[in-house]
């Protein structure tokens, strides 16, 4: 129902926004993830059009060959082991880094004073 005073819907008018853009938002990283999973797997990574489902079926093969290829790789149990360990400290490092980002991207932005800002900026180009 409209409110007069304020000219919004009221509290279902916001819940629906804020549903939409959370939709939004999913769409956005799901189309994301399908374009970073294209450009890795070398089947569909060339094609100009693949549905999402070649996409998926594409990397499940992908990664079946990577998987028989490692296996064939590593079969003893003393590789095993130091591909464990490598893998450990890689993701040590991974989890780092995104705590680095992480906490990098937390910071708030320092804002330039007007003193602080070159005589340049203050001045606006028209466009022709």
């Amino acid at each position: 129902m409209l409110d007069v005073r304020t000219g919004s819907h009221g509290p279902s008018a916001r819940r629906q926004m804020a549903q939409k853009c959370i939709r939004r938002y999913a769409r956005m990283q799901r189309k994301h993830a399908y374009r970073r999973l294209r450009e890795i797997v070398p089947s569909v990574a060339k094609k100009e059009k693949a549905s999402k489902v070649t996409i998926v079926e594409e990397a499940v093969k992908y990664i079946d060959i990577l998987h028989e290829r490692f296996m064939k790789r590593f079969n003893s149990p003393d590789d095993m082991d130091s591909v464990k360990k490598m893998v450990l400290t890689l993701m040590l490092q991974k989890e780092s880094e995104d705590r680095s980002v992480t906490s990098h991207a937390q910071l708030p932005v320092p804002r330039k004073t007007a003193s602080q800002r070159p005589a340049e900026v203050s001045v606006h180009k028209r466009a022709h």
